[in-house]
């Protein structure tokens, strides 16, 4: 699907928004949403770094 993140919504009156960070999600802010607050993560897609620009001689 080639999403650059995820966003998920989580209301505060959850004690463990823990469980959520241990996936890579972080906290990225709090929402109102028809006057509910929610707190936001955010999964940003991983960066891969291709293999050859992880040899030390290539970046020499």
């Amino acid at each position: 699907m080639n999403l650059a993140s995820i966003t998920i919504l989580f209301p505060p009156t959850r004690n463990n928004s823990r469980a959520i960070t241990r996936f890579g999600f972080v906290e990225d802010g709090k929402v109102n949403v028809d006057g509910e607050v929610f707190i936001r993560f955010r999964l940003n897609k991983p960066i891969v770094i291709h293999a050859s620009l992880q040899d030390p001689k290539v970046l020499m």
